[in-house]
């Protein structure tokens, strides 16, 4: 499996593992859960496509000159941004944070999992 197919895998799984949780946040709660859990959710999977293709593009060398401190840059410029929309999502009000926490928590269990078909698959 190619860090493409890995990628691709990872962000459709957590897309439908995500829109699963959401079906049942708001089955048991109100509308604020289900809001929480796709926000946090595709909060997560926007950073991990962020983070794989800053770092497929490291490894092939594209940097085009950029210096360690420059990606050092980069990386606190993606931390910032993420923790800002991840600020904005809780201050706003309109979404339940433990749903933010758990559809943010889906992405470890899908990389994981997807980790664990790829070294099945390998064999």
């Amino acid at each position: 499996m190619t860090k493409s197919e890995f990628t691709a895998r990872v962000t459709v799984q957590g897309a439908l593992t995500t829109a699963g949780a959401a079906v049942l946040a708001g089955w048991f709660a109100d509308v604020t859960a289900p809001l929480g859990v796709v926000a946090g959710g595709g909060l997560a999977l926007l950073d991990f496509r962020w983070l794989t293709r800053s770092a497929s593009a490291a490894a092939a060398g594209l940097t085009g000159g950029r210096s360690r401190a420059g990606w050092v840059l980069a990386a606190a410029a993606r931390l910032l941004v993420m923790f800002g929309a991840l600020s904005l999502i809780l201050v706003s009000g309109r979404v339940a944070p433990l749903a933010v926490m758990a559809g943010l928590a889906v992405l470890p269990l899908v990389v994981i999992a997807q980790g664990f078909r790829a070294a099945r698959e390998a064999d």
